[in-house]
């Protein structure tokens, strides 16, 4: 009975620890040790429906827990979303958790055996994270390894594997552990029984240690350096944190238009290149692509900041006798205006840009945009500061998909931008969540990338996944800017190795997105930051954006082989 409630209490704590990984909890380091207590208490158990059902469970209020944020999308929509969402991501989940017994060695194995074992249970695991990026119109949201965003150490041969080879080594460390536990654990318990002990050698730890010194090292021999680095431009960003569905509101489109307008001219006491602007901007009611109205504003306000812009926005076609939308990203030069050329998002958000097909049924009780997607995807042509580049863009949580982000980046942008409104997420830890994507995909892809956001992460990574320091306008009360005061004159000073001081504080800045006083990103307020290009890394390829598609393949291929010997060796005892 003793070790009936020691084995539940295992299964709790994994399943605390799970959800600690992640925002607004963010902490990391759970995450080298979070499977422990669950391998150590389910490793005798037995594979039965049972023992499956409560492991689903568990996965399922785990990621409740994770994605509570949901509720605040559509709501009551988002509390059923809530309830079926962590449900499927629990199917995948489940059956690893399933499979605990068969991942540990029988004492007398080979090493090989051992740490092929380590590798095909790791394996395991990247391939469900990879397999839910597609299945269910695909969630690839809060793999183990995105808990390490913050953790730049650690993540740099992303350019090797991207987040896929960051989940293998988190899983490969818990495995050492929980075998260096199991080990022991027995080596002591044959002393005290006078019976023939184990040897105090584990293969399986020290295979793990040498994988995380390894990817340790990986760092080390490719850490930034401050004289690589090369300055590109200044870009701006705007947070109007309008909620979500006040952007829709007809009654409040002049308030929309007002705010955005403040914000974006107060962006030329910052001496900025490039503004911008966050998903869907300005009220989709008047689109860019479709109101002679928005396209003005916009062109005029590029015009009066000197400065070029990228902008979330919508286009409007003509079809038929109806229109199509696309939720689209535009450039604005400030010399000639609009450009022709833009992206149209490609991967819709599923019950809410459009209904997948098997569920046209709910069309009538789920509200949907009814977006149109787009049918390229190729790096849009710009201008910044009088210098040519080619942008990857993204739009809301496309960053989320590692190989879209891989296939605009095999398609050599100079830099990656992204645009969302991250307002449907309340103002708890979907955001950070979301942006821990987008950091990946500057470290796996080693591309810049630019982030603007309606409420929530507007910020810069440089291509180690690093935040470029972020300046909050402020008033001249020394608050926050909201737009609706007057704005503190700015000092622009650099200190003897040419980095930019705060032009409040005088001080060396620190790696941040766009912050307010109590250090949230949810408010309304503008900044910038200085972008910097890492000589390195200019018009070249990181091994996973050219090899990245077959990644994946290659865990699947071992989890293949380790299924299969699961297999037969069933089939034999049946047999036998």
């Amino acid at each position: 009975m003793l070790k009936k409630y020691i084995s539940i209490l295992c299964v709790f704590l994994t399943a605390v620890l799970w959800v600690l990984c992640f925002d607004p909890f963010a902490i990391n380091e759970i995450a080298w040790f979070f499977l422990v207590p669950i391998l150590l208490a389910q490793r005798d158990s037995e594979i039965s429906l049972k023992r499956f059902f409560k492991l689903f469970l568990m996965c399922a209020l785990v990621w409740v827990a994770i994605l509570i944020w949901l509720r605040h999308v559509y709501p009551p929509m988002g509390y059923i979303g809530l309830l079926l969402l962590p449900t499927a991501i629990a199917a995948f989940y489940a059956p690893w958790f399933l499979l605990i017994p068969k991942f540990f060695a029988k004492i007398g194995d080979s090493f090989s055996k051992r740490i092929f074992l380590m590798i095909a249970t790791a394996s395991i695991w990247v391939t469900l994270e990879f397999l839910r990026s597609f299945m269910f119109t695909g969630f690839p949201w809060c793999f183990i390894a995105h808990s390490q965003y913050k953790n730049i150490v650690l993540i740099q041969s992303a350019s090797i594997g991207g987040v896929y080879l960051i989940s293998f080594i988190i899983i490969i460390f818990n495995l050492g552990l929980a075998n260096y536990a199991l080990h022991i654990w027995r080596y002591h318990k044959s002393r005290i029984s006078n019976t023939k002990p184990t040897s105090k050698f584990c293969v399986e730890f020290y295979f793990a240690i040498i994988v995380f010194l390894a990817n340790l090292l990986f760092f080390l021999n490719d850490a930034p350096k401050a004289e690589d680095s090369e300055y590109a431009f200044r870009a701006g960003c705007i947070q109007t944190n309008f909620v979500g569905f006040e952007k829709w509101d007809k009654e409040s489109v002049d308030k929309n238009f007002e705010i955005i307008s403040a914000l974006s001219l107060g962006l030329k006491e910052a001496n900025v290149n490039l503004i911008l602007w966050p998903e869907a901007a300005t009220p989709p009611v008047l689109p860019i692509i479709g109101s002679d109205y928005t396209k003005l504003f916009v062109e005029d306000i590029a015009r009066t900041t000197n400065a070029d812009m990228l902008i979330g926005n919508m286009a409007r076609l003509e079809k038929d006798d109806s229109y199509l939308w696309k939720n689209s990203i535009f450039f604005i030069s400030k010399k000639t205006g609009l450009a022709d050329e833009y992206y149209s998002k490609l991967h819709l958000v599923p019950f809410g840009e459009y209904l997948p097909f098997w569920c046209k049924f709910l069309k009538k009780v789920v509200p949907i945009g009814n977006m149109e997607k787009g049918d390229f995807h190729y790096p849009l042509n710009i201008q910044v500061a009088n210098k040519d580049y080619k942008v990857g863009a993204m739009i809301c949580y496309e960053d989320a998909f590692p190989e879209l982000g891989r296939a605009i980046s095999a398609k050599e942008p100079d830099f990656l931008f992204v645009c969302t409104n991250d307002s449907w997420y309340g103002e708890e830890g979907g955001a950070y969540q979301h942006a821990s994507h987008s950091a990946f995909q500057a470290v796996s892809n080693r591309k810049v990338l630019l982030r603007s956001s309606n409420n929530g992460m507007s910020c810069a990574f440089d291509e180690h996944g690093k935040m470029f320091p972020t300046i909050t306008l402020r008033d001249v009360d020394n608050n926050i800017w909201d737009g609706s005061t007057k704005l503190k004159p700015l000092v622009i000073l650099t200190n003897d190795s040419g980095a930019h001081l705060n032009p409040y504080t005088f001080k060396t800045m620190r790696p941040s997105p766009m912050l307010n006083d109590n250090n949230s990103i949810y408010f309304r307020g503008a900044g910038y930051m200085d972008i910097y290009f890492n000589k390195n890394f200019i018009n070249k390829k990181s091994f996973y954006t050219k090899y990245g598609f077959y990644i994946p393949f290659v865990f699947m291929f071992v989890s293949a082989i380790f299924l299969f010997s699961l297999a037969k060796a069933r089939f034999i005892s049946k047999k036998a």
